[in-house]
């Protein structure tokens, strides 16, 4: 009798983590509706000033992303290996077309 009441509270307790645990994976997995496929690109003109986390860090959040992913995604899309750029050369960028951080160029 003991022994069946010990089996039924383990198994109402792995149900109800099952139940947490899945609801919480939901609730993680609904990013944001537009991803970088949805993107617009364009040409941006690298002032002195700038760095890849500085120009990451105006439209990572258009993306909801994290400035370090849009800093890896800029260095793919740029087939850069590191982190130095210098003035004057020239980043392809993107963007969401509804709501732009700033012109390519400013």
């Amino acid at each position: 009798m003991k022994k069946s009441f010990i089996i039924i509270g383990i198994a109402l307790a792995l149900s109800a983590a099952i139940l947490v645990l899945g609801a919480a994976s939901i609730g993680t997995s609904a990013k944001s509706d537009v991803s970088i496929n949805d993107a617009c690109y364009d040409s941006y003109e690298i002032r002195p000033e700038d760095t890849l986390w500085g120009i990451a860090a105006k439209y990572a959040p258009q993306f909801s992303m994290s400035t370090q992913d849009y800093v890896k995604e800029l260095k793919s899309v740029n087939g850069l290996k590191g982190d130095r750029i210098i003035a004057g050369q020239r980043l392809i960028v993107f963007y969401r077309a509804d709501r732009p951080a700033m012109t390519a160029d400013r």
